[in-house]
């Protein structure tokens, strides 16, 4: 019996090596760009995904996606479906990709890629777009006037306009923004803004549960699981 039992013993640890070679495992995706071609290599396929005349400028690469760009168009190669999804005549001047979600902007424009809908999603601004960044749970895009973050579980931009920020944080569950006046937060656990007004902001941050934001004589955090705002002096 006790040979038998180390047999099955090792017939299990085998069958679980194979199933975990069996899964696909990504790193940073292989990018080989030239003056009219851009190669990805596709781990899953085990071949190249090849994009023909198109001569790119810049371009960034990530776990799942490749993300290239000139003047006029951009494209995004997603490893997870094997495809390239082309944003024609959008004119990027930037672009920022993570697991699941990408940005590229022009200057009054910006565009989600969203993996779950396996398309780019626009947002025109009124005034020039100043910075924008990506997590695997939002985008958010600034402007000298507004803010506006494209949540991947509402599927849609939602915005604050005329807020005139002077600065700004985000991670996977948080966007900190902030003026002289007034600090705002989206929160990503409930789908909405919660505004500190009147505190004078000086500084902030985002941490993995909470938001801290600085001003002359106290600390005001706001807090994933309460979701208020609660301060202490310095």
């Amino acid at each position: 019996m006790k040979g038998k039992s180390k047999k099955i013993v090792l017939s299990l640890i085998t069958l679980t090596l194979l199933v975990l070679l069996s899964l696909p495992a990504y790193a940073e995706l292989n990018l080989f760009v030239d003056k009219n071609t851009v190669r990805v290599y596709d781990p899953q396929l085990k071949n190249w995904s090849i994009l023909n005349d198109f001569k790119p400028t810049a371009w960034r690469s990530g776990n799942y996606f490749a993300l290239v760009w000139n003047q006029n168009h951009a494209y995004i190669y997603d490893v997870r479906i094997h495809q390239w999804h082309p944003l024609l005549d959008c004119n990027p001047v930037n672009g920022v990709v993570r697991n699941n979600l990408a940005v590229v902007w022009s200057q009054n424009r910006a565009y989600a890629y969203d993996v779950n809908l396996r398309q780019w999603i626009p947002k025109d601004t009124v005034d020039p777009i100043t910075a924008a960044n990506a997590t695997d749970s939002l985008v958010a895009i600034v402007t000298v006037a507004s803010v506006y973050v494209y949540d991947a579980f509402l599927k849609q931009w939602i915005g604050l306009d005329d807020i005139d920020p002077t600065g700004w944080a985000m991670n996977d569950n948080f966007l900190l923004v902030w003026n002289p006046e007034n600090a705002y937060v989206y929160d990503l656990s409930l789908h909405q803004w919660a505004t500190a007004e009147g505190i004078k902001p000086q500084s902030g941050m985002v941490e993995p549960e909470q938001v801290v934001v600085y001003t002359v004589d106290k600390i005001f955090f706001y807090d994933r699981n309460t979701h208020r705002w609660r301060a202490t002096y310095r």
